[in-house]
């Protein structure tokens, strides 16, 4: 997971990183090479002209059928991009292999930058967690991809993070912060805005706290947690580890979501399969 640089400004930012296909090709042939002797004898340098032919010919042969026992059947995956409920988002892919392996994240290979077979599609995220490997040998002749509405996951993990700092806060004697929609706005541009410039000075290049209106802020990298028989996203857990990481990374975290000084908090959760962002904000 790639970090962020930890900056404070009466906020601060933590940035975990995160979720293609990957081929390798390893094919090995064998090369077969021929060598002919001449003489001065006109009649002897014909015969073994054509004999020499032969032999080429022979070992030509040899190498096509090396060379054809070595390739593997082609097959064949499809690849489906759906809702939960069924409905297609994104055109099917169809693939093809002779050994590869496809993979679910993307890396580098040999310089070569790896595409994931997970499409990451605008305004929605990963619901089944997907194989991080697609084997040669076990490939299914299709898979689907799962997909939930970034929106409507973002607003659970923002309930369930505020409910646990609470919870923390209330254990340690301190106020509850409340919640308003017009903070809860500004935290969800904010967390759209970490996705293109992870900082506190905004893409535009102005403050989130302009004129020092009274705010705090904080930002993280989000790790998208999948749990249970199915696989499926967690949305609790993946807001909790949020709360967790930023009361435990170091004095000044903990400090701004243990603050006395604000009474209002709210968490923007920005979802993505190419790396999700959270910004948590404080108002008094």
């Amino acid at each position: 997971m790639k970090k962020f640089m930890i900056t404070f400004t009466l906020a601060l930012s933590i940035a975990c990183f995160s979720k293609g296909y990957h081929t390798v090709h390893a094919d090995t042939s064998d090369s077969t090479t021929s060598s002919q002797t001449t003489t001065s004898d006109d009649n002897n340098q014909s015969d073994q002209s054509s004999d020499s032919s032969d032999d080429s010919d022979s070992g030509s042969d040899s190498s096509d059928s090396d060379q054809s026992s070595n390739v593997q059947p082609t097959k064949t995956i499809t690849f489906h991009y759906q809702t939960t409920s069924g409905k297609q988002i994104s055109p099917d892919v169809t693939e093809t292999t002779n050994g590869n392996s496809f993979y679910s994240y993307a890396f580098n290979y040999d310089g070569t930058e790896i595409k994931p077979y997970v499409k990451a599609i605008k305004g929605y995220v990963t619901y089944y967690q997907a194989p991080d490997q697609l084997t040669y040998d076990n490939l299914p002749s299709s898979i689907t991809v799962k997909y939930v509405k970034a929106s409507d996951a973002a607003k659970q993990m923002s309930k369930y993070y505020m409910q646990y700092l609470n919870r923390y806060r209330n254990k340690l004697k301190l106020k509850s912060l409340k919640t308003s929609s017009d903070l809860n706005k500004k935290a969800n541009v904010r967390a759209k805005e970490l996705e293109k410039y992870f900082s506190h000075v905004r893409p535009n290049g102005t403050s989130y706290n302009t004129k020092n209106s009274g705010y705090g802020e904080v930002m993280l990298g989000v790790d998208l947690i999948y749990s249970g028989p199915n696989k499926t996203l967690n949305y609790q857990k993946t807001a909790e580890n949020c709360a967790k990481t930023l009361l435990t990374e170091d004095a000044l975290h903990r400090d701004t979501l243990l603050n006395t000084w604000s009474s209002y908090g709210a968490a923007g959760f920005n979802l993505s399969d190419n790396g999700s962002t959270l910004c948590g904000l404080f108002k008094l």
